[in-house]
């Protein structure tokens, strides 16, 4: 029941807050039988919770165990089947208390049960898969050793990626690789030897499903991340999203320097890569006006204070988005009914209806902010530098005709 009600309001904030979660991958939508899932980590507790939201079952998973010494965290992670496992790095005079998990684990499984694990163990903002940690191959050891698990285990790699970690309206891609299989150690293999092969078949398993970028140039890193915001743009498909994704990775890392003034000039990632997508900024951003007015002057003044707190606190850390979601994912009903209850005496409108309307304002808002900021950075560049960017995304190094985007003039 906690699973369900969890469940139910992280999706209402997930239209608050992001602008799009693209799923992609048969294993999303039903895998029976005992089924591990191996996911990259590249944004905190967040990552289960978006997982979460997109698989079909309930599933358990493994989170480190420092997160359970906050009785609140504690609370809400045992609800959401969460299930803890001892580091070096945090608890080591209870590494011994991880053979409970993984007895645990194999129980779970042995019931048809779906387990979750973050095979790089560690999260880290960026766009690179991290070498895996042996936990995950602890447990699949543990699982072959059970003559049914064997025969029924499957493996699936997810790769979770975002397209920017500091602002809300994110764009987040899920991929459900296919099923790792031929995983057995062979007659000759120890297990050192076993868990050093099947850590490298995971990471490039998760590789391929990834975006994967890495370049010191903070510019080139912001058209990166412009083309994962902009991605529908180029790949409305978004089974097809990577492989298109994965072609202009190639072009931004061979382009060579790209304006410095750029990445100073766009407030987000947002950029009309079309000319018919210049005229639909426009067009929402009349349309949207007064409804986003009203969300950002109800949803902003809650949202900025929020944001300012958190970013106090975690603002050299890596929760501080996670952090954010989950506060106002916990807080935001409370404000909506606040806001509901206050407007129904000073207006007598209906309670419920100032509450609906709070939240669809808020949801508007949050588009509308997209296509103005869309317009804002395409009118702040020079004609020189929309020439620069025209030519980075027509001229590929491995097609030959490019892609078919027209910057308008």
């Amino acid at each position: 029941m906690f699973y369900s009600v969890i469940k139910f309001i992280s999706r209402i904030s997930f239209f608050l807050l992001y602008r799009e979660i693209n799923v992609c991958g048969k294993a999303f939508i039903n895998q029976g039988g005992p089924t591990l899932l191996l996911a990259n980590h590249p944004n905190s507790f967040l990552d289960a919770i978006i997982i979460g939201n997109a698989y079909s079952r309930p599933f358990h998973f493994l989170v480190r165990s420092d997160m359970f010494k906050n009785f609140f965290l504690k609370w809400i992670l045992k609800g959401l089947n969460g299930i803890p496992v001892y580091r070096h790095t945090e608890e080591k005079t209870r590494l011994r208390e991880n053979q409970n998990s993984f007895a645990q684990c194999i129980d779970i499984l042995k019931k048809n049960g779906k387990i979750l694990i973050f095979a790089e163990g560690i999260t880290i903002h960026d766009w690179e898969i991290k070498p895996i940690k042996s936990g995950p191959a602890r447990l699949i050891w543990d699982a072959l050793q059970d003559e049914e698990l064997k025969e029924r285990l499957t493996i699936i790699p997810i790769g979770i990626n975002y397209n920017q970690y500091n602002h809300a309206g994110k764009h987040v891609f899920l991929f459900a690789g296919d099923p790792i299989n031929n995983i057995s150690p062979e007659s000759f293999e120890k297990y050192g030897e076993w868990n050093n092969r099947l850590k490298l078949r995971v990471r490039a398993e998760l590789r391929k499903i990834s975006f994967v970028f890495s370049h010191p140039d903070k510019n080139q890193m912001t058209i990166w991340k412009s083309l994962l915001t902009n991605a529908q743009q180029f790949q409305p498909d978004h089974c097809k999203t990577l492989e298109t994704i994965n072609q202009l990775k190639t072009q931004i890392s061979v382009a060579g320097s790209i304006n410095e003034n750029l990445s100073g000039k766009w407030i987000q990632d947002y950029f009309p890569f079309s000319k018919q997508q210049l005229l639909k900024d426009k067009l929402f951003f009349v349309l949207l006006l007064i409804p986003a007015v009203i969300g950002f002057t109800i949803n902003y003044p809650f949202y900025k204070l929020f944001h300012f707190f958190v970013k106090k606190i975690f603002e050299k850390g890596i929760f501080f988005d996670s952090v954010l979601f989950a506060t106002l994912t916990f807080l935001s009903p409370f404000y909506f009914w606040l806001i509901a209850v206050y407007g129904n005496m000073l207006t007598g409108y209906n309670s419920w209806l100032i509450f609906a309307i709070s939240i669809i304002t808020g949801i508007i808002w949050k588009y509308w902010m997209m296509h103005f900021s869309s317009i804002y950075n395409y009118y702040s560049l020079t004609l020189e530098e929309k020439n620069q960017l025209q030519m980075l995304f027509t001229n590929s190094p491995n097609t030959s005709e490019g892609l078919p985007v027209q910057l308008p003039q």
